[in-house]
């Protein structure tokens, strides 16, 4: 009987993940109709001296208006302390991950600092990929996907920087909106050209 009970717990975190995503995905959308149809970058420095680092998350805020929808209640590790700054979260309770790679392409959707793609760029947005669940590393890794290699589509050992903490799956935001639970990604997904 107990299992039955894990199982249904697990349903409702996972549940609970994609309604975080899908207000996450409403947050992205309400920033490009503010910002000329662009993007977020999945990071931006706030000074010259690059002392004050935001990320997608804080330049999600406006729209949001909520941190905690930025962490799956089925994870518990992903902490992000370093150059935080004044008035955001600190540290950054994280989750969630951005496609900054765009499947090699050269169109980066979410990329860092200013080199995000605009949404007429984005050849299909029901297929394309802007955040999904990251595995945090002992350096603060997982916040950006920047390499095609941290997608389990393209990395050798099937997984790179994802995290299938889902019944072994994880949730996907896609650039139309839509969340979807998947098992494993392909390689157009990630890539605004296809």
């Amino acid at each position: 009987m107990f299992p039955v009970f894990a199982q249904a717990r697990e349903n409702a975190r996972k549940s609970n993940c994609q309604s975080n995503l899908k207000q996450i995905g409403t947050g992205i959308l309400m920033y490009a109709q503010d910002y000329d149809e662009v993007l977020p970058p999945s990071y931006l420095y706030l000074d010259s001296a690059k002392t004050q680092l935001a990320w997608w998350e804080d330049l999600l805020q406006p729209y949001v208006k909520n941190y905690n929808v930025m962490a799956c209640p089925s994870d518990s590790d992903g902490v992000y302390a370093n150059l935080r700054p004044a008035g955001t979260a600190n540290p950054l309770k994280f989750s969630y991950a951005a496609n900054g790679h765009g499947g090699g392409s050269g169109i980066r959707p979410m990329g860092g600092a200013g080199t995000s793609c605009s949404l007429s760029q984005i050849q299909t947005v029901s297929n394309l990929i802007l955040i999904g669940e990251t595995r945090s590393t002992s350096t603060g890794g997982g916040k950006e996907w920047w390499s095609v290699d941290h997608a389990d589509a393209y990395a050798a050992d099937g997984v790179g920087l994802i995290d299938r903490r889902h019944s072994s799956g994880s949730n996907w935001l896609f650039a139309d909106g839509h969340v979807k639970f998947l098992k494993k990604t392909e390689r157009e997904m990630w890539n605004p050209t296809k």
